[in-house]
């Protein structure tokens, strides 16, 4: 092969290259509401249930605490009730309260608005962790199938 043949073929396949990543890039991000897996798939207001608090802390301990096994420091933890408790649970839909804004924020960025605003938000705290006072936030939404938790 000619070097100027071979060089041709080089940045034709670079252009090509660069194209379809940059195309990939832009489909998902072009898409708002992309259906990820742990969202609810929801297009109405009407399509979310009433979740009382201990359903949706019931739901929100299956997801996060049932069955979990952590790693900290080459030691194997079982989470359970007692090492990962409930700090703090808000109803995003309850109106504003004092920390509300942030919370609908990263609602709404995890799974859109519609789903943010039938929310819980559940806050756990991890007592396991060697790092001070780490928390982790799921939402739990309830849907005409089931309780999702994202």
């Amino acid at each position: 092969m000619r070097p100027a043949a071979f060089a041709l073929s080089f940045v034709l396949l670079a252009a090509v290259g660069c194209g379809t990543t940059k195309h990939r890039a832009s489909v998902v991000r072009g898409t708002p509401t992309a259906f990820r897996p742990r969202c609810p798939r929801i297009t109405r207001f009407e399509q979310l249930r009433y979740v009382s608090l201990d359903q949706a802390v019931a739901a929100a301990r299956r997801s996060v605490v049932a069955r979990k096994t952590v790693y900290y420091q080459d030691h194997q933890y079982r989470r359970n009730n007692l090492n990962t408790p409930v700090v703090a649970a808000l109803q995003l839909s309850s109106g504003y309260q004092v920390g509300d804004a942030a919370l609908i924020r990263l609602a709404t960025k995890r799974c859109g608005r519609l789903a943010a605003m039938g929310a819980w938000a559940i806050e756990f705290d991890e007592t396991l962790s060697p790092v001070n006072s780490q928390h982790q936030i799921v939402f739990v939404v309830r849907t005409g199938n089931g309780f999702k938790v994202f």
